[in-house]
């Protein structure tokens, strides 16, 4: 952000700039994921639109910068990115029907709207694909543009929007996809590893049992791997999604499995198949199973792997660099077990030491920090001054500079409320008092937060069953 915006001051400092004053700096923002980053953006585009033609260089494509443009949007991830790259997109429309050819829209475009769609996790994606599947078909055919032939990276870009819907439906619109691919005559079309890992990917965030249908395309990839496929080449992104999908069934046999797995590919990898090389995000999805499946020793498993990973990593294997999710997955871990919140305050105070070193990729955020309160306030071994041990977490997560969010609060009100004396009740009271007061602000700013749990719904139900009694002691939340 600083190195941009120290650009940007030079750029004002250039008496005459011109078009690729504006689009060197463009592109840089298009880089970041910086939630400003498409205002930014936009906002030089449209000063680089109004540049007098002779400091427009000749021949200047104006479709290459409005990519730049629609993409920073869509890295930011933020909710009014589809809506905004819509309308450039639109705009680019206007100017190529007018006659501009240095606006025509590429699949480059076209793949940036995807992507806006799929990092903005909009519900109505499969709607909003289709349209722009069709006006990349329509281009095709009214003008003879051959580059907008839909094609393999197109689909895998609609499959990646269709799973970050969350939407039940996009499990059969994806089913309809992959089989498209699966039988196309046209090699352009025909399925990859990508399109199985984001396949796979999308049962497992939208259906409900992914599991049977990831272990029958882990057998298929692999045989056809095995049988030349070079294409389907399997890799981390692709195991990381088998995992996933046994995570996701929350059992003791998806956790197994789970670790067979890496075990296996472990093993693969050191007889020379280098494919099956475990990174950080295969251990992750391991961890995320141990930790989901609610096993009595899930978190001592899951630190064993993230003790591994360290050791490692430290050895010099950088693909194994613990991340602030493996940390997060460990804690949750002996969240789940009932009885070890202990030692998940431990471990978020490694996360602590190892961040003051410089280690900011464990710097704990708010799901560590609520994972731990969690353990907390749910420890059935550990009773005493849980209330106090929660209030000193938040805190403690305040003073690191780490904001406090809906489940933070409901979480230290159904602490207090558990002492059930004059105390308790007055404490859950202040802390009903704080989080009005950041619903408040959040309204004021006008945020809006993709995943912002100040309105879940399970947040309310605790919230207004202490407005209706302080004597309602709601524990529905985890």
């Amino acid at each position: 952000r600083e190195a941009l915006q120290k650009a940007e001051t030079l750029l004002r400092s250039i008496r005459y700039p011109d078009s690729v004053s504006f689009s060197t700096l463009i592109h840089g923002w298009s880089k970041t994921r910086l939630p400003e980053a498409g205002f930014r953006a936009q906002g030089l585009y449209n000063e680089m639109l109004e540049l007098p033609p002779s400091r427009q260089r000749r021949n200047f494509n104006i479709t290459t910068v409005c990519n730049s443009v629609i993409s920073a949007y869509a890295r930011s991830g933020e909710q009014v990115a589809p809506k905004r790259v819509e309308s450039l997109m639109a705009q680019l429309e206007g100017k190529f029907l007018s006659g501009d050819t240095n606006a025509c829209p590429d699949k480059t475009t076209f793949l940036c709207v995807f992507d806006a769609y799929a990092k903005a996790g909009i519900p109505d994606a499969e709607d909003r694909c289709d349209v722009l599947l069709n006006r990349m078909l329509h281009y095709k055919e009214v003008f003879h543009l051959d580059g907008l032939q839909p094609d393999r990276a197109v689909y895998n870009a609609y499959l990646n929007a269709l799973g970050k819907s969350l939407q039940p439906t996009a499990v059969e619109k994806a089913e309809e996809i992959l089989t498209m691919m699966e039988t196309s005559p046209d090699p352009q079309l025909r399925p990859d590893i990508v399109t199985y890992s984001t396949f796979i990917d999308c049962l497992t965030k939208c259906g409900e049992r992914s599991d049977e249908r990831a272990e029958e395309l882990l057998r298929f990839v692999e045989g056809s791997f095995r049988c030349g496929d070079e294409s389907l080449k399997p890799n981390a992104v692709f195991y990381s999604a088998i995992l996933q999908a046994w995570a996701k069934t929350g059992t003791i046999v998806g956790a197994k499995k789970a670790e067979e797995l890496l075990r296996r590919n472990i093993a693969l990898f050191e007889g020379g198949k280098d494919y099956a090389k475990p990174n950080v995000i295969v251990y992750n999805a391991v961890m995320d199973a141990l930790a989901r499946s609610g096993m009595e020793d899930g978190g001592r498993r899951a630190e064993e792997l993230l003790d591994e990973m360290e050791s490692l990593y430290q050895a010099g294997d950088g693909d194994l660099r613990p991340s602030r999710r493996s940390f997060n997955a460990v804690m949750l871990a002996y969240r789940k077990e009932g009885n070890a919140s202990r030692r998940a305050e431990e471990l978020l105070y490694r996360m602590e030491r190892l961040a003051a070193t410089g280690r900011n990729e464990v710097r704990p955020n708010v799901v560590s920090y609520n994972t731990v309160i969690g353990a907390i306030v749910e420890d059935r071994h550990n009773m005493e001054c849980v209330e106090d041990r929660a209030q000193a977490m938040l805190d403690r997560m305040e003073e690191h500079g780490v904001r406090a969010d809906g489940r933070t609060y409901s979480m230290i009100i159904q602490a207090w409320l558990r002492r059930n004396d004059e105390k308790g009740h007055a404490l859950a009271e202040a802390m009903l008092a704080r989080f009005m007061d950041k619903v408040k602000e959040s309204e004021a700013k006008k945020r809006n937060y993709k995943n912002d749990s100040l309105y879940e719904d399970a947040v309310w139900d605790v919230i207004n069953s202490f407005r209706e009694g302080p004597n309602n002691n709601n524990d529905s939340m985890s």
